[in-house]
């Protein structure tokens, strides 16, 4: 049985990178030795506590 295809680590890259452009901070990328791939997307826990700044922040990606 031949070995499957696993995604390339530049696609994983630029997966992660399109989701943190659309607004999504929570990101898991999981891959599976069968080829797999799970992309878990959710939001982060501390959003109580978070400054409008640091919201605008956030959203822009700026640290």
């Amino acid at each position: 049985m031949p070995r499957p295809l696993l995604p390339k680590a530049k696609e994983i890259t630029d997966i992660a990178r399109s989701l943190r452009a659309e607004g999504f901070n929570a990101i898991c990328i999981e891959t599976d030795p069968d080829g797999r791939v799970s992309i878990i997307i959710g939001e982060s826990g501390v959003q109580g506590s978070v400054t409008p700044l640091e919201k605008w922040k956030t959203s822009r990606g700026a640290a």
